[in-house]
């Protein structure tokens, strides 16, 4: 697990594998930016802001061994204002923006 800075927010992430397991490396770029973006979109959706008060991420989880455009690709975890609750989307590139709050789901154009 390493520590990476995403959008302002020092969080845990973890790089997966092609093999399924751990990689002691560092997100790449393009990695980065696509969380950046996941994150950007999440927090100016009105229905994501009221269900999840002040939430933060903390965790991602970048899974090399699906493309960008696989669902699963990447995972985000947010704490919230509250019970300590947590919040988990999952990310991929795709056709157009969408973000599905029920199956927490997040889709960017790209």
């Amino acid at each position: 697990m390493q520590k990476e800075t995403i959008n302002g927010q020092v969080i845990e992430a973890i790089i997966i594998a092609a093999d399924g397991t751990e990689a002691a490396d560092t997100l790449q770029s393009s990695e980065r930016d696509l969380l950046a973006k996941f994150d950007t979109a999440l927090r100016v959706d009105a229905g994501f802001a009221k269900a999840y008060p002040e939430a933060r991420l903390i965790r991602i989880d970048s899974n090399r061994g699906l493309a960008d455009r696989d669902e699963g690709r990447f995972y985000l975890r947010y704490q919230h204002k509250g019970k300590g609750v947590t919040a988990e989307f999952w990310g991929n590139v795709a056709d157009s923006a969408q973000i599905n709050m029920e199956q927490g789901l997040i889709g960017i154009p790209g």
